[in-house]
C-alpha cells in the first residue's frame, strides 16, 4: 500500500514531536530490566552506571514518570529481566552480580508495603537469557550464560504456586536471543549467542506450552543476537537487526537487515535494509497505529560502542524512515510498552534520563489524514490556512521552539506571517474542535 505525500508527511510531524523527555531516573544505569505492575507503577531494577553493578530500585507511576528510590535489592544484578506479576508484584529473575556469579535465585518486589521477599531458585543460574509471559500468566525463562557456557536449559514460573520447575530444554544452547509470543500461544526462540555456532545463531525454534516442547523451524537467513523481534498485526514476526562479528575488523557489529518469519509457511522473508547497523535496540507494535518503531541503539560493540543512535525508526509501506529527536544516542537502554500507544525508555550506557513515546494521535490510514490544506508552500510571506473549525496555529522551529502563534475567533482568518523568519524547515501545529495535526513548512 501507497501512502500520500500529505499522510507521510503528517506521520513524520507527528513521530516527531511524540517523544517526551520526562524526569530522569535517580541513578544512571544500563544493563537494568523495568517492568510494569498492577497498579500502573513501573518498577526499575539493578544494572550498571558510575563504575558500580548496582542492586538499587525506584518506581515511578505511569503518566506522572517521577521515580522514587526504595529499598535495594538482595543482590546486584545486570542483564536480568523482570516481569509484573498478580498481586501487584514484580519477580526479578537471575542476572550477573558483577564478579562471578550468574545469579540462580530471583527475587518478589511486594509493591502494596514496598518491601523485597526471596522468590524461588531457578534449575541453574543464569544472566542474557530471555523470559516472556505467556498467555495463561506462567512465565518462560530461557537459555541465558552460567559464567561457562551458554544455556539451552528453561524454566517455568507459576505465579499461582510461586513456583518455578524446569521444563524441556531448547535444541540449541543460546544467549542474548529473542522470544515472541505468537498469536497462537506458542512462542519463537529466534537467534542468539554461542561461539559454537560462529558466535551469532540462525537457528529458529519454536516452544507449544501445550506439549511443553520445542520444535526446530526455519532459520533466519542472517545470523544475529541481541536483536529484537515484534509481533505484526497479521501474525507475522519482524527480526531486525542484531549483530554479526566482522571477521575482518575484529569486532561485533550492529547488522543493517530485518527479516520477516511467517508461523502459517515457516518461511523467512528475503532480508531487506533498515538503513543503519542496529543492535542493543528495541522494537514495539503500536496498535492503535500499526506503526512498528525502533527507539535507538547501537552499531559498533565489543571492544567499546563506536556509534549510538539518537533516531527512531518506522516502518511504513515496505521501508525504513528516520525521525531524529534530541536526545543522544542510547546503549542497553530499557524499554517497555506502557499500553497500546505509550512506550517508556530509561537509562544506557552512563545514562540517567528517560523518554515517553506516545503514539496515541498517530494513524497509518489514508481516511484518517484530516481535511486541511496549507498554501503557499514553499512560502516567502503569508501562509494561508483553510480548514473547518481551526483554532489555533503555532509553527515551530526544528528545535522545537514555538516562533509564531495565533489564536483564532470564528471571524479570524487562519494565516501567519513568515516573512521575518529565516529560511528553513518548520513544523506548523493546527488545533480545530475536531483534530490536531502537524504540516511540514518550508521558508
Amino acid at each position: 500500500m501507497k501512502f500520500s505525500s500529505l499522510l507521510m508527511s503528517l506521520l513524520l510531524c507527528a513521530l516527531a514531536s511524540a517523544q517526551t523527555e520526562v524526569t530522569p531516573m535517580n541513578e544512571s544505569r544500563h544493563g537494568h530490566s523495568m517492568c510494569l505492575m498492577d497498579n500502573g507503577i513501573v518498577l526499575i531494577t539493578g544494572g550498571s552506571g558510575d563504575f558500580t553493578y548496582r542492586k538499587s530500585a525506584e518506581i515511578g507511576e505511569s503518566g506522572v514518570w517521577n521515580w522514587s528510590l526504595v529499598d535495594d535489592m538482595t543482590s546486584r544484578r545486570f542483564s536480568h529481566t523482570s516481569h509484573g506479576i498478580s498481586g501487584n508484584r514484580a519477580l526479578i529473575i537471575g542476572g550477573w552480580d558483577g564478579e562471578s556469579t550468574n545469579h540462580v535465585s530471583t527475587e518478589i518486589y511486594l509493591g502494596d508495603i514496598g518491601a523485597w521477599e526471596a522468590g524461588p531458585n531457578m534449575s541453574i543460574g543464569r544472566s542474557n537469557h530471555r523470559s516472556i509471559v505467556l498467555n495463561d500468566g506462567t512465565i518462560l525463562i530461557s537459555g541465558g550464560y552460567d559464567g561457562s557456557n551458554d544455556l539451552a536449559s528453561c524454566d517455568l514460573f507459576d505465579p499461582m504456586s510461586g513456583t518455578i520447575s524446569p521444563t524441556a530444554s531448547m535444541n540449541y544452547a543460546r544467549s542474548s536471543h529473542a522470544l515472541t509470543l505468537l498469536n497462537d500461544g506458542r512462542v519463537l526462540a529466534s537467534g542468539g549467542f554461542n561461539p559454537n555456532f560462529d558466535f551469532q545463531m540462525d537457528e529458529c525454534e519454536i516452544f507449544d506450552p501445550g506439549t511443553g516442547q520445542w520444535s526446530v523451524v526455519a532459520s533466519m537467513h542472517d545470523p544475529r543476537d541481541n536483536h529484537a523481534c515484534v509481533l505484526m498485526d497479521d501474525g507475522r514476526v519482524m527480526a531486525t537487526g542484531g549483530r554479526y562479528y566482522n571477521g575482518s575488523e575484529n569486532w561485533f557489529e550492529g547488522l543493517d537487515s530485518y527479516e520477516i518469519y511467517d508461523p502459517a509457511l515457516n518461511t523467512w522473508s528475503s532480508p531487506q535494509p533498515l538503513g543503519y547497523g542496529y543492535s542493543y535496540h528495541q522494537i514495539f507494535n503500536f496498535e492503535n497505529s500499526n506503526l512498528p518503531l525502533i527507539f535507538g541503539g547501537t552499531d559498533h560493540s565489543g571492544n567499546g560502542v563506536d556509534l549510538t543512535y539518537n533516531s527512531t525508526l518506522f516502518w511504513l509501506s515496505d521501508q525504513w524512515s528516520d525521525v531524529w529527536n534530541d536526545w543522544s544516542g542510547t546503549y542497553r537502554y530499557a524499554a517497555i510498552q506502557i499500553d497500546n500507544s505509550v512506550a517508556l525508555v530509561t537509562g544506557g550506557e552512563d545514562d540517567n534520563r528517560a523518554w515517553v513515546f506516545d503514539t496515541s494521535n498517530i494513524s497509518v490510514d489514508e481516511k484518517d489524514a484530516p481535511a486541511f490544506s496549507v498554501y503557499p508552500n514553499p512560502t516567502n510571506g503569508i501562509l494561508q490556512v483553510s480548514g473547518r473549525d481551526i483554532q489555533s496555529l503555532e509553527l515551530l522551529n526544528s528545535c522545537g521552539q514555538v516562533v509564531l502563534a495565533q489564536q483564532l475567533s470564528s471571524h479570524s482568518s487562519p494565516s501567519l506571517d513568515l516573512t521575518g523568519l529565516a529560511p528553513g524547515t518548520y513544523v506548523l501545529k493546527i488545533t480545530s474542535t475536531d483534530f490536531m495535526a502537524s504540516q511540514v513548512v518550508i521558508r
